[in-house]
């Protein structure tokens, strides 16, 4: 097995795109040729293939989410870490943000977490409209 992988991307600067990625230099190559007219002149890179032992340490996954009026507007993975954070609450505007950390890479279980976290804010405010999911 080569060490090497040989991506296929496609623009320039801040407009780029990785359509995928061949494991043979001469595959990638070819699939440029064959596509060129499909993509925006697609073009190979090779790229360092990474292999490595992991820990059996716990991965935490920190989630970002906005709340306004009592519905959630967006939801997404913000980053990992080996060191678990504090949630975080903050009100911008009418919005409501929320930064937690889970053990799992679970954008669903992230969702229910949020709600419940948002439903336990409002209720420590003494708002009175408060749902659990």
């Amino acid at each position: 097995m080569t060490n090497k992988i040989y991506g296929i991307f496609e623009g320039a600067y801040s407009d780029w795109n990785c359509i995928g990625y061949f494991e043979n230099e001469e595959e990638a190559y070819r699939y440029c040729a064959e596509t060129e007219n499909k993509h925006d002149s697609p073009y190979v890179m090779e790229i360092e293939r990474i292999d490595c032992e992991f820990s059996n340490e716990t991965v935490f996954y920190e989630y970002q989410c906005s709340f306004k009026n009592n519905e959630m507007k967006w939801i997404h993975l913000e980053s990992c870490s080996l060191y678990p954070k504090s949630p975080e609450i903050s009100t911008h505007y009418g919005f409501v943000r929320l930064t937690f950390m889970i053990q799992k890479c679970d954008e669903e279980l992230a969702k229910k977490i949020a709600y419940d976290l948002y439903a336990k804010w409002k209720y420590e405010r003494g708002e009175k409209d408060v749902e659990v999911i």
